[in-house]
């Protein structure tokens, strides 16, 4: 069998188990549980370059969408641009790869929280800017970044960076 079959199906089974965790809260601590499909992305981002990143950011994001019961299109849109985000400043971010990605997965948390409160504000009209938002925006983050450091170390074994000159 192709190599490459194999790991494309290894790597959508890992998409599936993803999607299905975070779908269903499995590993929330205090209420708080990690995106795992944001972390996913920006690794997708990382290695396969902008356009395949967004498509891959969209698609999930309206997966994701399809299955929480929120805003449809919020985490597409976000996703997309978390995606163009990624690929568009590592340019810029000048760092070890490991350090690179823990980095992004921190300011992609941070932006992807940002979004949700004026997207929940400008259309529903619900502020979700309360006591518990900072906690729980801190404990994505540190969740967020160890699920990251443990994933890093595990994309050699399902990816094959694609550099491209910019």
């Amino acid at each position: 069998m192709n190599s490459n079959l194999i790991k494309d199906i290894v790597y959508g089974l890992i998409v599936a188990v993803f999607l299905a965790i975070q779908s269903s809260n499995l590993i929330a601590i205090g209420g708080v549980f990690p995106d795992l499909m944001m972390i996913l992305i920006v690794a997708h981002s990382f290695y396969f370059g902008e356009f395949k990143g967004e498509i891959f950011g969209f698609s999930m994001g309206v997966l994701v969408d399809a299955m929480s019961g929120t805003l449809f299109g919020l985490n597409a849109f976000v996703y997309t641009f978390l995606a163009w985000f990624t690929t568009i400043y590592k340019r810029y971010i000048l760092v070890s790869d490991i350090v690179a990605f823990v980095l992004y997965i921190f300011i992609a948390t941070i932006i992807k929280y940002i979004f949700y409160v004026f997207f929940h504000w400008a259309f529903l009209g619900i502020g979700l800017l309360d006591g518990a938002f900072f906690l729980r925006l801190g404990g994505e983050i540190l969740y967020n970044l160890i699920i990251a450091a443990l994933l890093f170390f595990l994309t050699p074994f399902l990816y094959k960076r694609e550099d491209k000159p910019f």
